[in-house]
């Protein structure tokens, strides 16, 4: 079996025919270096989701792609507008939603943007530049509980309270801030790369 990270060819006991095991032990040495998975393919079928083979058998070549956890920051920033101007038209359209799906929508972009709040800190100096972040991040996550634990009790009106009340304010000030954190996100890319 071939194994390649990143494009290059790498080396791993494949032995005991558990792909499970072999991908931790991949994953474990990744770590090491800071990245993660971001794709999987299996004989050149990407593998989508949860759905991954238990053995190994059948198996002639993996080949993993990843990213450092910085880089997908940075490219989750890079797509917050997009992601954003979607929640907006969710947001604005209240009133008229009738498909849960839209509902599950604004609580999927609220949880992305909270691991991306929670995430910052991890990659950038952003609790320097805003010396209240640590505050904020911890308002934030309180105010998506309470809005996940609405929507885990179907109580629509509730949840939509929370967002009103409490959240809207954590979400916009989030975007305000967006460009400066990105920027602040690539310098410290950067100042790893001449590091490196």
């Amino acid at each position: 079996m071939k194994i390649f990270v990143n494009g290059q060819k790498q080396e791993f006991n494949t032995r005991g025919g558990d792909l499970a095991k072999l991908l931790n032990r991949i994953q474990k040495k990744l770590n090491k270096g800071g990245d993660v998975i971001v794709e999987l393919k299996l004989n050149g079928e990407t593998i989508e989701g949860d759905i991954v083979p238990v053995s190994t058998r059948g198996i002639k070549v993996i080949e993993i792609t990843t990213r450092t956890h910085r880089r997908i920051v940075i490219e989750s920033l890079y797509f917050l507008e997009k992601y954003y101007e979607k929640f907006t038209s969710i947001y604005n359209s209240l009133d008229e939603i009738t498909e849960i799906s839209d509902v599950v929508e604004m609580v999927r972009f609220t949880e992305w943007l909270l691991s991306l709040a929670i995430s910052l800190p991890e990659v950038s100096a952003v609790e320097f530049m805003y010396e209240d972040y640590s505050e904020y991040l911890e308002e934030f996550k309180e105010g998506v509980k309470q809005f996940l634990k609405a929507f885990e009790k179907e109580d629509y009106e509730r949840m939509f309270e929370i967002l009103d009340d409490n959240l809207i304010y954590f979400i916009e000030s989030f975007i305000l801030n967006s460009n400066d954190y990105l920027n602040e996100v690539i310098k410290e890319e950067q100042g790893t790369q001449l590091y490196s």
